[in-house]
């Protein structure tokens, strides 16, 4: 038998709220309560729903990298610069070519950028090898975050992000002759598909390049573009955001 004392002391516990730490950080709310004849539990909605947010919150803020989760950067910003290497096949205007590049992209935006091409002794190409470096700009993703537009798909962000415009002197050699030592001008753009949903991983990347020769700087011979040395690549690349400390060394990530 419950004597009144027992019951009065039951009656007045309206409900005990125990947090217990699961794995991860995460919190878990248990709510128990007594039931007495002047006010039956469960308590009102509005208790219930401030009980609800007040749970949930409590685990938003213990489970950890919650507050990167959704950020839009995709991995971009755990480092200062992103490394790539790249290689593939390409297509000129008579002949296919081998196609190998490198890239070192700061805070992906700006950097500077390394390529060859070998025909590999294909008959009628308009060179045998070249090599050309550069500079490269990526102005989309900076614009885009600093606006917060995000299409909320990762790869579809980091597709559009890719859009690269690149410009440097290249260097040809004719079939059966020597790399030329006066050098032409390459422009170039390309865009990359990213296989993981990640600024570090495997990207698949399309890019075409516009050359010209000295010669067709300076006007003195005409040709079209396929002449001149006009390059299609479709390359499987790497891309990896290191951390360089290039512009603080004190910078680091907030996790």
């Amino acid at each position: 038998m419950i004597g009144p004392k027992e019951r009065r002391r039951r009656g007045s516990m309206r409900a005990r709220v125990s947090l217990t730490s699961g794995s991860g950080g995460a919190l878990a709310v248990v709510l128990r309560g007594g039931h007495t004849n002047a006010s039956p539990w469960p308590p009102p909605r509005a208790l219930r729903g401030l009980v609800a947010v007040a749970a949930l919150a409590l685990a938003a803020l213990a489970s950890p990298g919650s507050a990167l989760a959704g950020d839009g950067t995709d991995g971009r910003l755990e480092g200062d610069l992103d490394l790539s290497a790249g290689a593939g096949a390409a297509i000129t205007a008579t002949a296919p070519a081998l196609a190998l590049r490198v890239a070192a992209t700061y805070v992906s935006m700006a950097g500077v950028y390394a390529g060859y091409a070998d025909t590999l002794g294909a008959g009628g190409a308009p060179f045998a090898r070249a090599i050309a470096a550069g500079i490269t700009l990526k102005p989309v993703f900076w614009a885009r975050f600093a606006y917060v537009v995000e299409t909320g798909s990762p790869r579809l962000d980091l597709f559009l992000d890719s859009f690269v415009f690149e410009i440097g002197p290249v260097w040809s050699a004719p079939p059966g002759r020597g790399i030329a030592t006066a050098p032409g001008l390459e422009i170039a753009a390309g865009v990359g598909f990213p296989i993981l949903a990640s600024a570090t991983g495997p990207f698949v990347e399309l890019r075409g390049a516009l050359r010209y020769r000295k010669e067709d700087l300076d006007g003195s011979v005409r040709s079209d573009f396929g002449e001149r040395g006009a390059i299609v690549s479709l390359a499987l690349s790497w891309h990896h955001v290191v951390n360089a400390h290039i512009a603080d060394a004190g910078d680091r990530v907030v996790r």
